[in-house]
């Protein structure tokens, strides 16, 4: 997956931090819980965040993860009704939180923004059904490799060799909650990748990604 194209100015972001509130949320901690009002706008300044739903066994099951420079919780501002997700921080998580009303004033004096704003919205949307698709017609196999490559893809940096620095601390039972698998798979198929030289490990953190290795032989897994 290439970055999306559609992002902000730096005066479009700026004038998001002075009308709202910036807030650091650690790692693991949730930013909105499904059933609030909608009514604050999120955009991550910096870090990821998992977007996700409880089924009726508790579960938690992945609807999107959203990362710098996305707005968060799109849908349900938009339509102002309740909040049908969780958002939870990923890493350490810088987020700029505009309330409903100082959000309007935003798009009345700069419809670029506004203009930008569903654009996006539509694009998560897009992502979202894409990914549902996608997970419902693959093996876990590739649906990790499509995560994995998303996350070199926003937040790896590069380095020699064409691999992507990430430092990726997540567990693996975070992982398979992402993908929607048991945490042995995610052990499983990362031991593969690792052993074929596509991601490098630190014990069980992922330090490093091949995007291009993963890409050539994608079709093989």
């Amino acid at each position: 997956m290439l970055k999306r194209s559609i992002s902000l100015e730096q005066g479009e972001e700026q004038a998001l931090i002075q009308n709202g509130t910036v807030t650091l949320y650690r790692r693991h901690e949730i930013i909105f819980t499904a059933g609030q009002p909608a009514q604050e706008l999120h955009y991550i300044l910096s870090g990821w965040v998992n977007v996700f739903k409880v089924n009726d066994q508790g579960r938690q099951v992945s609807v999107g993860l959203r990362y710098q420079g996305d707005f968060v919780g799109l849908s349900s501002f938009a339509c102002n009704q309740e909040r049908g997700s969780f958002g939870q921080a990923m890493m350490n998580s810088k987020i700029v939180s505009i309330p409903r009303e100082k959000m309007h004033i935003l798009f009345k004096t700069m419809p670029g923004l506004m203009s930008k704003f569903f654009c996006l919205m539509g694009t998560c949307l897009q992502d979202t059904q894409s990914n549902i698709v996608y997970f419902l017609s693959h093996q876990t196999d590739k649906r990790l490799i499509l995560t994995l490559m998303n996350i070199a893809c926003y937040l790896g940096q590069q380095a020699e060799d064409g691999k992507r620095l990430v430092n990726l601390t997540l567990s693996q039972e975070e992982m398979a909650h992402i993908v929607g698998c048991s945490r042995q798979t995610v052990n499983n198929v990362l031991t593969k990748l690792r052993h074929g030289q596509y991601i490098e490990m630190n014990g069980r953190e992922i330090v490093a990604i091949y995007p291009e290795r993963l890409a050539e032989n994608y079709s093989e897994w």
